[in-house]
């Protein structure tokens, strides 16, 4: 599992230039890995490729989450994300509450889904027909929430 954001460290160590580094001339900090490791076959990676991560930002009522304007009058619309890790099999998402300067606020889980991602043989033309029921609950589900749970923990350095 590789995200774009693994294509510049790649692209610094292909061209054989030293990795960014922040606390020398301010260069920013770099989010991805080189992919080098596994362009060259090597299986010394471990687990570093086993999961991607994604985040997608909302701001809809709690009373309604399908809707953006609220009916009630006095109730303000809330601003949440929904942070994601995907495996190769499922793919799970926690939607938590964020402040205005955009900090999660782990402990205010909005909601949580879990989907198996299988391949639809036929369905060429649904391009997420894996990703219709949510998993979260049933039976057989909660060592992968667990294992996912630790994954996106980790990633965003939660405390746990």
């Amino acid at each position: 599992m590789v995200e774009l954001v693994d294509m510049m460290p790649t692209v610094i160590e292909l061209a054989g230039l030293p990795p960014f580094d922040p606390s020398v001339k301010g260069e920013p900090a770099l989010e991805g890995r080189s992919l080098v490791p596994l362009l060259r076959g090597g299986n010394s990676t471990g687990d570093a490729f086993s999961y991607s991560f994604s985040q997608y930002a909302r701001r809809r009522c709690l009373s309604d989450l399908f809707v953006a304007k609220c009916a009630d009058a006095e109730e303000q619309p809330a601003t949440f994300i929904g942070y994601s890790v995907r495996s190769a099999t499922h793919r799970y998402t926690r939607w938590v509450s964020v402040s205005e300067a955009g900090d999660p606020s782990w402990g205010s889980v909005i909601g949580e889904e879990l989907y198996e991602e299988t391949s639809n043989e036929g369905d060429e033309d649904d391009f997420d027909l894996s990703e219709r029921e949510n998993i979260v609950g049933e039976a057989g589900s909660a060592a992968v929430l667990r294992q996912l749970s630790a994954a996106l923990a980790s990633h965003h350095h939660q405390q746990r």
